[in-house]
């Protein structure tokens, strides 16, 4: 596997937090997600955060540590996730595709970054809630691959959970981004999913969360809390009122990303 540390580092401080002058792509033009997705976090100490990470059962692929930003890329079997010791808003969702013009086609929202040769070509957005979306122009086969077979405590990874205020526009965005909406029983006014394939993104008017989470399934709620409790991890279980049956599982990295363990 090629080491492209030197090369997704960079990028990812372009696409979240450039301030640069952009050029917006032509109206009615959409991005469409890519064929590699990574999903990155803002840390402020990485060994903290691999260790937290690693007593979850997250694998870690690269580790760059003696650089001005250290930075890492680890998956959980399902999703690749990028940490940087650097600060903004998170979690940011990033694809990777070498068919970039072909994805650029019938959204208004994505924006060009300008630069020189040397670098993928990069087009960023935020969606109405502030989840930064990046397209990069690179060839996913040349990304680290995720890892098979493997288990972590918190379970399958499921959603990005965002609460919003903003749930049509939040719809119509990701809607042209290419992702549609999930026809299952829970979809209602409380909550709305909409899915790529790749990933999916929970929107929630009435959220009893106040920011982005990550958010898993898992067969056995209580015995995933007392996993999580034997590995260290501080947990705040959601009971039900009427018998004390645990109803959610919460837990936080030590950067203050959310995470939520629901029941399958």
């Amino acid at each position: 596997m090629k080491n492209l540390g030197f090369l997704i580092f960079p990028l990812i401080l372009l696409a979240i937090g450039c301030q640069a002058e952009r050029e917006d792509l032509t109206p009615g033009q959409p991005a469409g997600s890519g064929d590699y997705l990574q999903i990155s976090l803002s840390v402020n100490d990485l060994d903290l955060s691999l260790n937290f990470y690693s007593r979850l059962g997250f694998k870690v692929l690269i580790a760059e540590k003696t650089v001005p930003v250290p930075w890492a890329i680890i998956s959980d079997g399902m999703i690749i996730f990028m940490l940087s010791q650097n600060e903004f808003p998170s979690p940011a969702v990033m694809y990777y595709t070498d068919n970039f013009d072909q994805r650029i086609q019938t959204v208004q929202n994505f924006q060009l970054i300008p630069n020189d040769n040397k670098k993928p070509r990069t087009a960023i957005s935020n969606d109405p809630n502030g989840i930064g979306i990046t397209l990069i122009n690179l060839k996913s086969q040349d990304l680290p691959p995720k890892p098979v077979g493997l288990s972590v405590l918190p379970g399958s990874f499921k959603e990005i959970s965002i609460p919003t205020l903003y749930l049509e526009a939040s719809r119509d965005f990701w809607s042209g981004m290419g992702f549609k909406p999930q026809p299952v029983a829970s979809q209602s006014e409380n909550k709305m999913l909409l899915s790529d394939n790749l990933l999916t993104i929970g929107l929630y008017p009435k959220a009893g969360f106040q920011s982005a989470t990550l958010t898993y399934l898992t067969e056995n709620l209580s015995g995933t809390n007392q996993k999580l409790q034997s590995a260290g991890l501080e947990t705040l279980p959601i009971r039900s009122g009427i018998n004390g049956e645990i109803m959610e599982i919460r837990l936080s990295s030590p950067d203050g990303q959310l995470f939520r363990i629901m029941s399958e």
